[in-house]
């Protein structure tokens, strides 16, 4: 895939009586499919206050997908959707168009910083409310020659906690020349030359982590060590069947598997937390409940009530990669998707059903002959005996195989890792704890 053209995308701000419209656009080839996914943002004419955003997805046929609106009322955010969704959680009333990441920017390279001068913007994501911090640092200021005339490009470091970290240079008059991303790249270019010669991605062209030396058989490992290292830092840490070391600022030693008898308690009271910003699971949609009376008629304990919910996800999901929907009534509608809709789904059913459930995002191992590696990847944790245990729907594996590294970083769009080496491994067939073996 490299240096291939994925995607084209353009960003409008437009002026009206009593508002300004953000309007972020951005048409993908997926798997031969075209998908648009449109984002408009307002904000107050006279304040700058951000008043509310929609978000919708076209798919290649021209149908919408479940389209978001989210509404700010004084501290309150109104999340909802064309399935029902209608929740509201809490909003700080911070975010106006002046901070918005993308004009923030703009204005801020124009005032001309110091290299080593910081300024902050955020990102909202309509879907889910979560409204995203980015520290950005001025690096380098560099003149070059742009059509006979000397300029001055900034080169402007951009670090969000959930979303990883970006290398952006601009031109002195605040237009973006080009954007780093891990490996991929966004390039400023004219409207024809951006709709040009669009490259059909396939699902393993974004994150293939090729490994020197492939895994026999990922279902005899219990003991699984990598080192990993990635082009920024990033956050990974301890949980099911993972213990992490690090090297150094970039590098982490992985163990993975049953052999390492790692469990993480569960903490209520953070849980309860993360609930607050999840608008994305219907668990009180009647046609969750409607499942789960059905699905979960006979079951004795949350055991049982796991493994209906992990047989019923697998079974009713067609595996598809261009379903590409955070919608868990639609994901039941279409009846079809791919890790991350299996996820979503699993954890919607398992929270509805009261069982602590979070979706988990990462990378596992594709063994793909050719070119052996990791690949992104999305399954699902929930609470049994009071610790977390992993389970991964689209594989119906009732405890996740050696071979998957939980990162915190939601979007593994902006995680590119150099290198990934089995240091050691062991081939035996899988040790669960015994308090876990009779799960299922």
């Amino acid at each position: 895939m490299k240096g291939n053209k994925i995607c084209y995308g353009f960003n409008v701000l437009k002026k009206y009586k009593k508002y300004f419209l953000l309007e972020d656009t951005v048409v993908m080839s997926d798997e031969g499919l075209n998908s648009t996914n449109i984002v408009n943002k307002y904000f107050d004419i006279d304040t700058g206050k951000f008043i509310k955003c929609s978000s919708k997805n076209l798919s290649s046929d021209g149908k919408q997908n479940t389209i978001y609106n989210s509404h700010a009322v004084r501290n309150k955010l109104i999340i909802k959707n064309t399935s029902g969704l209608n929740n509201t959680i809490p909003w700080s009333q911070k975010y106006n168009i002046a901070n918005s990441s993308g004009f923030s920017e703009l204005v801020w390279i124009k005032s001309q910083p110091k290299i080593g001068d910081k300024s902050y913007s955020y990102d909202l994501d309509c879907e889910t409310g979560k409204l995203h911090k980015i520290k950005n640092k001025l690096l380098a200021k560099n003149n070059f020659l742009f059509k006979g005339i000397n300029s001055v490009n900034y080169k402007v470091l951009s670090d969000a906690l959930e979303l990883g970290t970006s290398e952006t240079l601009f031109k002195d008059n605040g237009q973006n020349i080009e954007t780093k991303l891990g490996f991929v790249k966004i390039i400023n270019e004219e409207e024809k030359i951006a709709k040009s010669k669009i490259y059909s991605l396939s699902i393993n062209d974004l994150t293939n982590t090729s490994i020197k030396k492939p895994i026999d058989d990922v279902k005899k490992i219990s003991l699984l060590s990598l080192e990993l290292k990635s082009l920024t830092p990033i956050e990974i840490k301890n949980s099911f069947q993972q213990l992490i070391k690090r090297k150094d600022k970039n590098t982490y030693l992985i163990s993975l598997g049953s052999g390492t008898n790692f469990r993480e308690k569960f903490n209520k009271i953070e849980y309860e937390k993360t609930l607050n910003l999840s608008s994305k699971y219907p668990v009180k949609s009647s046609k969750i409940t409607n499942v789960l009376k059905t699905l979960l008629k006979g079951a004795k304990n949350d055991k049982e009530k796991l493994h209906y919910i992990l047989a019923y996800v697998s079974n009713v999901l067609i595996d598809s990669y261009t379903a590409n929907t955070d919608d868990a009534i639609q994901m039941l509608d279409n009846q079809k998707g791919d890790c991350t809709e299996h996820a979503i789904l699993f954890t919607t059913l398992a929270r509805a059903a009261g069982i602590p459930a979070r979706e988990v995002s990462g990378l596992i191992y594709n063994d793909d002959n050719e070119a052996p590696g990791f690949l992104a990847h999305a399954w699902a944790e929930s609470v049994l005996d009071g610790e977390w245990i992993a389970l991964d729907p689209i594989w119906r594996e009732n405890t996740i195989n050696a071979t998957h590294i939980k990162l915190d970083q939601l979007d593994l769009d902006h995680i590119a890792l150099t290198m990934s080496a089995i240091a050691s491994e062991e081939y035996v067939w899988p040790i669960i704890a015994q308090k876990y073996a009779k799960i299922f």
